[in-house]
């Protein structure tokens, strides 16, 4: 007899277990897409059409830089929204700079530069950090190069020129002059077709919007909010992040976030029309309007209302029942992209929600994000459709229950595996009904939806039935003079 199969003694055997641990997707996880100044940061010329994800604010200058020109370098405006004026349970975002800074960059030869109290001040500004080259002449007049962060370091300057710092102890310390070239960047608002981006088959390569389809992979972590600052309106755009929304990595589904363009729809009265006539009434959408404003700076409300839902989430547990709607903001004010001031009432907000667009409101309580409502609507009345949260919850389940069945494709089909999956998703649900994020769950293995002929192709259909709940936007009561109440006039007489 084999030993393999002879036994004598005492052992044991791990069983797998009945049901598995759930894999929660994330809920708001923001995708932005622009430009940034990556030239004044070491290492930034190489933070080009590459996926960046930042938990804070140190990071995310970091790796992309600062600047106030938010109109050239689209990204800032998200950085400031999402880690200062939200700062916490806003991380973390992912971001793609599309703008190259070599491109078009001009070089300066090579020069001799005086030094003064151990700087050097290089002239002009938009320096790329990492083209400076520095040399110097040894004491056998051999050219060198310096090491940066021990004979020298770098900084821009208030009025953003580049001063070369010598250190103490290092080979330039008592150096009068230093030779050095660099490149100077040519600041330029990128392309909406850069913002797009592409997918090169000879290459391998990804660039753009096209970069969300590899952040799963890099990073297991789905995004969710697909964000292009002052692109989203441009049709080319809005067709791409639309139809990214519906087939992120191919299996799951997120939000367009697209702003009007209020340098062309100006009035409130206007909107509607401008929708109606442009791609905005996708239920995967959330169409905004107006502008908003905060101190000198001017943000495109997809952008507050994506840190918003973030930080909504992160308070729920990373469930996103809760809508954005009636939520404060931080803001002073609602504007056109050229600061003009928009004094939106009740009745106009109102409006804006009854056709789709989610708007702004200092009404009570100061200025809050206003509607639920998707782009969908009016045209869809299907309440996963036509509620954003709705949808949300949605998507929040489906690609849960991608990410924690996927671990059961290619097990045999039998009755152990079905059971497998409707207990623990079950299981799931019934949490999610006892957390109140859902108002009822349930999934089936029918019959009349697994025929022979799928089951022999390897192909198991399970039928999932949620109900989320849909957000409170009427709030009505009823109130009546009761005439009981007069007896109260009458101490101690019977009525």
């Amino acid at each position: 007899m084999a030993t393999a199969t002879f036994h004598h003694g005492v052992r044991f055997r791990e069983l797998e277990t009945a049901i598995r641990a759930i894999v929660t997707a994330e809920s708001a996880i923001s995708f932005v897409v622009g430009s940034a100044p990556v030239w004044k940061v070491p290492g930034g010329t190489e933070n080009v059409n590459k996926v960046i994800m930042c938990y804070n604010l140190a990071e995310a200058r970091a790796a992309l830089g600062e600047h106030d020109n938010w109109n050239i370098y689209t990204l800032m405006e998200f950085v400031q929204s999402a880690f200062v004026n939200f700062s916490s349970q806003v991380a973390p975002v992912f971001f793609v700079n599309v703008s190259d800074p070599n491109q078009g960059a001009v070089a300066v030869p090579p020069a001799d530069f005086p030094v003064t109290n151990h700087r050097v001040t290089l002239p002009g500004v938009n320096v790329i950090f990492d083209s400076v080259a520095i040399t110097y002449q040894d004491d056998e007049g051999e050219d060198q190069s310096p090491h940066y962060g021990t004979d020298y370091t770098m900084a821009y300057n208030a009025e953003g020129g580049l001063v070369i710092t010598l250190l103490a102890g290092g080979e330039l310390a008592q150096a009068a002059t230093i030779n050095v070239g660099f490149k100077r960047a040519v600041p330029a608002r990128p392309t909406p077709a850069q913002i797009i981006g592409t997918y090169d088959p000879i290459e391998d390569k990804y660039t753009g919007l096209a970069l969300i389809d590899t952040v799963f992979g890099k990073y297991r972590v789905n995004p969710n909010f697909i964000c292009t600052p002052s692109f989203s309106a441009v049709p080319e755009v809005t067709a791409a992040v639309t139809a990214a929304s519906y087939a992120i990595n191919d299996v799951f589904t997120g939000k367009a976030l697209i702003d009007a363009d209020t340098s062309i729809v100006k009035a409130y009265r206007a909107v509607p029309d401008y929708k109606n006539q442009g791609y905005f009434n996708d239920p995967r959408q959330n169409f905004f309007w107006p502008m908003i404003r905060l101190g000198n700076q001017t943000y495109h409300p997809s952008t507050v209302w994506a840190c918003l839902a973030m930080h909504v989430d992160a308070t729920n547990g990373g469930i996103p029942f809760e809508s954005p709607s009636n939520k404060v903001i931080p803001a002073d004010g609602a504007c056109l992209i050229d600061g003009t001031p928009v004094d939106l009432t009740l009745r106009g907000a109102n409006y804006l929600n009854s056709q789709g667009v989610m708007t702004v409101l200092n009404f009570i309580g100061g200025w809050r994000m206003w509607g639920d409502w998707s782009a969908g609507f009016p045209g869809t009345t299907d309440p996963k459709d036509m509620w954003s949260s709705v949808k949300r919850m949605m998507d929040f389940v489906g690609n849960t229950t991608i990410l924690t069945t996927w671990q059961f494709v290619g097990k045999p089909i039998l009755r152990r595996l079905v059971e497998q999956i409707t207990d623990t998703l079950q299981g799931w649900l019934n949490h999610l009904v006892v957390r109140n994020a859902l108002l009822f769950g349930n999934i089936q293995f029918p019959r009349s939806l697994n025929p022979d002929i799928e089951l022999i192709a390897g192909h198991i259909t399970f039928k999932v039935n949620i109900t989320p709940p849909t957000p409170a936007v009427d709030i009505e009561f009823l109130l009546s003079y009761d005439l009981a109440g007069l007896q109260t006039l009458f101490l101690g007489e019977a009525a």
